[in-house]
């Protein structure tokens, strides 16, 4: 029996993973349709069981897969794909004041940190809906998210944040004055 090369392809090939999730699943498939066995390069960074990958440290996940032939194949060459993994930014919130009555206004700040230590977050952005307020008028906007763009329209009922962006243990602060127009406001 003369045997048959094969090649081993990656379905699809995603290789950026910029999130807190632990696990991911990767796929692969050799020419022959003879199962792919997959192995961490990486472990520090990742695990691998199966075909679900384990991210356990920010950085570069590099994953084999193999396929040893048979009768009829000669073994694959192996393929390795690298996945960048990082970790999503925090944000955090805070008000000027711990409570306020109906009309009254204070200030919401707002700080978004990149806690990767290699990684640049880029695309960066929120929405927050505002119950029981309203960005007041006018909006007191201090600080910037760059190149971000911030969206607080006086009266409006919501704060919005599109495309910023955090070097490595970077953030970016930014504050915007809310008026309550509800409920009282209150820990």
């Amino acid at each position: 029996v003369n045997k048959a090369p094969q090649t081993i392809t990656f379905i699809p090939v995603t290789t950026s993973y910029p999130s807190a999730a632990g696990t991911f699943t990767v796929t692969a498939m050799a020419t022959s349709a003879l199962p792919v066995s997959f192995a961490s390069l990486t472990m520090s960074v990742c695990t691998i069981a199966g075909s679900t990958v384990m991210k356990l440290a920010e950085g570069n996940c590099t994953i084999q897969s193999t396929q040893g032939g048979n009768a009829n194949y000669f073994a694959a060459p192996a393929v390795s794909v690298n996945f960048i993994l990082s970790n999503p930014p925090v944000l955090t919130e805070t008000f000027g004041a711990l409570s306020m009555g109906v009309g009254n206004t204070t200030s919401r700040t707002f700080t978004l940190t990149n806690p990767n230590y290699f990684f640049t977050l880029t695309g960066l952005g929120f929405s927050e809906p505002l119950t029981g307020l309203a960005v007041a008028t006018p909006n007191g906007l201090t600080g910037s998210c760059p190149p971000g763009l911030i969206a607080a329209v006086p009266g409006s009922n919501s704060i919005m944040l599109i495309g910023g962006t955090l070097a490595p243990q970077t953030s970016c602060t930014f504050s915007v004055n809310v008026t309550a127009n509800g409920a009282l406001l209150g820990p």
